[in-house]
């Protein structure tokens, strides 16, 4: 296929790994780099690197987010829910569970795609700023239209992410250990000065892992936190450095 865009944004790396690419610098997860890290395990000790679903508990921090929505599954009236299978299979000594769950992406763990944030740029050079994403793709078709009739990006979904595997060494970075609890917007010049310092050395096709303290406050305050929480505490990047 043909490049999508005449001119890129400044700084960018659309069209460095193809003209159809929509993984981005995920490509720098080769099968070398996972081997690579591979033989750095030591010990073989495991971590969740993800919050539990109905966390936060509220929407406080973000009010069009909500926490899980479960629901049950319905059979024949019946909710199925510890239900014996005998109720529609006479004999069956079954015992079964189903249910439904409404989430929303970005309220826990965000499970972010590129297709989450794009920005009105002038891909094209036509002097007219538009709705685009990463490699000049648009979530819509060429007619304008989503996948599944207002929702649904026909490109750079999440689904790419999952095929390729994001699997390779981890790297963390310790912003907690430096600013404790309290909100900072840490720059880039910030960000190289705690690499020196904690002796921390990011190689090309490393996952990078932020510990900012948020997720541990989220955990302890519960229902009670607070909607200004995200400015209030823990240091975060300066998304406009």
């Amino acid at each position: 296929m043909s490049r999508r865009w005449r001119q890129r944004p400044p700084g960018s790396n659309w069209g460095e790994f193809g003209d159809d690419d929509q993984l981005g610098r995920l490509n720098y997860l080769t099968d070398e780099n996972t081997a690579l890290a591979a033989r750095e395990i030591q010990v073989g000790k495991r971590f969740c690197l993800s919050l539990p679903l109905d966390v936060p508990a509220t929407d406080a921090t973000n009010p069009r987010r909500k926490p899980p929505i479960l629901k049950p599954v319905i059979r024949d009236g019946l909710t199925v829910f510890n239900l014996p299978i005998e109720n529609f299979d006479p004999g069956n000594t079954g015992v079964v569970s189903d249910d439904a769950v409404l989430l929303y992406n970005q309220h826990s763990s965000q499970w972010d795609a590129f297709a989450h944030m794009g920005a009105l740029f002038d891909a094209d050079g036509d002097g007219v700023a538009e709705p685009i994403q990463y490699n000049g793709f648009s979530v819509l078709d060429e007619h304008g239209d989503a996948r599944f009739g207002e929702l649904g990006a026909w490109h750079l979904g999440i689904e790419h992410m999952a095929r390729h595997c994001v699997q390779g060494r981890g790297v963390m970075v310790n912003l907690r250990q430096h600013y404790g609890f309290m909100s900072h917007a840490v720059s880039y010049d910030d960000l190289m000065r705690i690499l020196d310092t904690d002796g921390v050395t990011v190689e090309q096709g490393d996952i990078v892992c932020l510990y900012t303290g948020y997720a541990d406050k989220l955990l302890e305050l519960g229902a009670d936190v607070a909607g200004d929480l995200p400015h209030t505490h823990c240091p975060a990047f300066d998304g406009r450095d």
